[in-house]
């Protein structure tokens, strides 16, 4: 449990963080949550 609070502290962290690095992980991230469901429910389609 402890683990899993330090992974979010470091996560808020980085999301706090602005630098380039880090703008592009925030990129990659979302684009992930919006993508993942997307290509989930075209799978199913097929």
């Amino acid at each position: 449990m402890r683990d899993t609070k330090g992974v979010f502290a470091r996560l808020k962290a980085l999301w706090q963080t602005d630098c380039e690095y880090c703008r592009r992980m925030r990129l990659v991230l979302l684009w992930a949550l919006v993508a993942i469901p997307l290509v989930l429910w075209w799978m199913s389609k097929l």
